[in-house]
């Protein structure tokens, strides 16, 4: 079972006692290519093999999981005395080094002199509680091959900008990440930083995520488009300036160019959600053809009318704010819906169940079957 060696020798990557999202893990997996395309069974996505390796590390008791009896949602835990080994292994085979800077009062360069630098996955670990601010150049200058970095906050806080600095955006690195797969942020204030610079030279980028940081989206370049492989991209940021496709959000405009449906090899999309959306232009999706899971689907905001182009969708996570939006969704899972085997549906201010037209699409959304998810169930008064 070599194939799972690499799958496990990542799980050390993670803090101690930490428990891990399973979802998180797949992507990774994938994005890094530790999933073999020869291991799908007949309508098999790369996403159910993952889900069949970390499976097979669980009944090996390599790895502890608790699966949410509610939906398909699992998490992990890993033993401390499994992790060391990982931690171990890794440096061994030059397969990971973790930087760990949480609370680290000494000056930065002193705390990863130690680290090898010959290594191919760089996890950086930082909370609020950093006395020195980290400059992120500065840890990844000297690293020649790396195909992952990971910027990770174990705070439910932002570190702020002051606490990690791009001085010079990726430009000034693309040289040393052009092997890079995946490059993810967790819960970091890039106000004010020209992050994206460079970020089109990353040819080879197979995952990128802004999941919870306070990023412009507006500064996301257009070129992005010119990810040839790309198959991951989160932009579930948590609080914006400015998406150019213009929404309400947190009440600040957020611009975007609205330019996902040129993204053909996206396979997992994660948009920004918001209770309040004003809409100038509709976000459009059309020419996804091989995207598998849409999550943070607005329908207030994005074309619902796309979702019929999306042939290979097996996961939906829409919010409707209205009932025009109520409706056209409703139509899309009759027409469509059977071949989804999962979607979560959103219900904001919407179907009074006091109405006729409302009792009807409450009785048609609690016979849909692959419906696995309801949220914000009408009340009644």
């Amino acid at each position: 079972m070599s194939y799972l060696k690499p799958c496990f020798l990542y799980l050390g990557t993670f803090l101690e006692d930490e428990y891990l999202d399973a979802k998180e893990l797949h992507l990774l997996w994938i994005a890094e290519g530790m999933v073999l395309s020869e291991h799908r069974r007949n309508g098999e996505t790369l996403l159910n093999v993952a889900e069949r390796y970390l499976v097979e590390l669980g009944q090996r008791s390599m790895v502890q999981m608790q699966v949410n009896g509610f939906s398909t949602s699992c998490r992990l835990h890993l033993h401390d005395v499994m992790r060391d080994f990982c931690l171990k292994k890794g440096r061994e085979e030059e397969f990971s080094e973790v930087i760990d800077l949480r609370g680290v009062e000494k000056p930065l360069l002193d705390s990863v002199s130690h680290t090898n630098n010959d290594v191919y996955r760089l996890v950086v670990h930082i909370n609020t509680n950093v006395e020195t601010p980290v400059n992120a150049n500065a840890i990844v200058e000297d690293f020649k091959q790396l195909c992952c970095l990971l910027f990770r906050n174990s705070d439910g806080a932002w570190c702020s900008r002051k606490k990690i600095i791009w001085a010079e955006g990726l430009n000034v690195n693309y040289k040393t990440f052009k092997s890079l797969r995946v490059l993810k942020f967790d819960k970091y204030d890039f106000e004010g930083q020209d992050l994206a610079t460079g970020l089109e030279k990353l040819i080879h980028l197979r995952l990128l995520c802004f999941r919870g940081c306070n990023f412009d989206l507006s500064g996301l370049p257009s070129s992005i488009t010119e990810l040839p492989f790309l198959q991951t991209l989160d932009l579930r940021v948590s609080y914006l300036s400015k998406m150019p496709n213009v929404f309400l959000y947190a009440f600040n405009v957020i611009e975007m160019p609205n330019v996902l449906g040129k993204m053909k090899s996206l396979r997992h999309l994660y948009l920004p959600t918001s209770a309040g959306i004003e809409v100038k232009e509709k976000v459009r999706l059309y020419g996804l053809s091989e995207l598998e899971r849409l999550e943070g689907f607005l329908s207030d905001r994005d074309e619902i009318a796309d979702l019929y182009e999306l042939p290979n969708l097996r996961v939906l996570d829409v919010a409707v704010t209205n009932n025009e939006g109520l409706c056209a969704i409703m139509n899309y899972m009759n027409i469509s819906g059977k071949n989804l085997p999962e979607i979560s549906l959103t219900l904001s201010g919407v179907l009074s169940i006091e109405s006729e037209q409302g009792s009807i699409l409450l009785r048609s959304l609690l016979a849909f079957e692959n419906l696995h998810h309801l949220s914000k169930f009408p009340r009644y008064e």
